[in-house]
């Protein structure tokens, strides 16, 4: 995380992070990896206390945090515990086969016009005559899931009306022909599965 590549690679802009400052690149993304249930203040006292610096405000730390790319997460993940999970070779299989599991999830988002714009949003009525009283913004959430080893092989986060088949699809590429792939039944497609049994995960 501290590789001038790697910071080069997810910040939004190359004058981000230049300056020496009390929230540098790595700090926020460690901040961000802690995800606690306490007050962002009270996160943001506690990391800096443990680090001996004096602390700064909780709206300091949410201007840091815009200037990363989420892309940052997925070449941790992958980098950091994907990768070094399979080099290992001792990672668990059931008879020779990874097993993999695939599902989705709506995810409720902060209720804004940007994310409004970027994920959509849905609908939601009283539940008696079905009258609408609002829409809130909501995201798809799709995720490649090794069961037996515990890690998140593969993620992704759509649109609110995204269709999980063509997230499963995306998924692919990180399958084999050494994989079982699980799923429920809410992923009928024989578009999904005509030409991708064979050369990928068997089902």
């Amino acid at each position: 995380m501290s590789s001038e590549s790697f910071k080069d690679k997810h910040r939004i802009a190359k004058e981000a992070f230049t300056r020496v400052r009390s929230l540098p690149f790595e700090l926020v993304l460690v901040m961000i990896l802690r995800k606690s249930v306490k007050s962002l203040q009270t996160v943001v006292n506690e990391a800096m206390l443990w680090l001996e610096r004096e602390t700064v405000t909780a709206s300091a730390f949410c201007q840091a945090r815009y200037k990363l790319k989420h892309t940052a997460f997925i070449e941790l993940n992958q980098k950091g515990i994907v990768e070094p999970m399979y080099a290992a070779e001792d990672y668990r299989q059931f008879w020779g086969f990874r097993v993999l599991a695939v599902d989705g999830s709506r995810v409720m988002l902060p209720h804004n016009e940007e994310t409004r714009k970027a994920f959509g949003s849905i609908a939601y009525t009283n539940g008696k005559d079905k009258q609408t009283l609002g829409e809130h913004c909501y995201g798809t959430a799709s995720v490649l899931y090794d069961v037996l080893n515990r890690i998140a092989v593969d993620a992704h986060l759509a649109p609110a009306k995204a269709y999980e088949v063509d997230l499963a699809i995306a998924h692919l590429h990180h399958t084999t022909a050494s994989d079982l792939l699980l799923m429920d039944r809410n992923y009928p497609s024989y578009r999904r599965w005509r030409n991708s049994v064979t050369d990928n995960a068997r089902l």
